[in-house]
């Protein structure tokens, strides 16, 4: 093979577009996989945020189990007792059981639950919802037994942007 003079020296057209064409290649998978990473770690974020709501107010919906309504201190309609509902106006934020105001916690049917949720994860662009749902009655005369508990699922939706 003959040398190359000093003027022929150099990297022809076909070699600088295929040099510049593997790059691309590689650079955009790069940001592909940086980019996949960082939404499934958000979704995570999300996915972990929801179950520790959900932990937490199943936790404040045990206190409620052992009221007692001996003295008639259970709250009913238009009674305007507050003791046993999940509203609590001195929260930080507020809680409140927008569904069922002034009512016993663990009346049977949903409940839809505000101020528990984090500021970020319940407005725009997830505008995240804590529901709760209680099945089965509440016995007549608590304290709740494990036979005469409602049954009680909690769910967290939110919208993915």
């Amino acid at each position: 093979m003959p040398e190359r003079s000093r003027a022929e020296s150099g990297y022809t057209l076909v070699e600088v577009v295929i040099a510049m064409l593997l790059t691309s290649i590689m650079v955009s998978s790069v940001f592909s996989v940086a980019l996949t990473a960082k939404q499934s770690g958000g979704k995570a974020e999300r996915r972990l945020m929801a179950t520790q709501v959900n932990r937490q107010m199943t936790g404040m919906l045990r206190n409620f189990v052992t009221a007692d309504n001996s003295a008639g201190s259970l709250p009913g309609p238009n009674t305007g007792v507050n003791r046993w509902s999940m509203d609590n106006a001195a929260a930080t934020p507020p809680i409140n059981d927008t569904s069922c105001l002034n009512c016993y916690a663990l009346d049977p049917g949903s409940h839809t639950v505000t101020g528990i949720l984090p500021s970020w994860f319940a407005g725009p662009p997830f505008n995240a919802t804590l529901e709760y749902y209680v099945a089965g009655t509440v016995a007549a005369n608590p304290p709740l037994t494990a036979t005469t508990s409602p049954s009680v699922n909690v769910t967290v939706n939110w919208t993915e942007p």
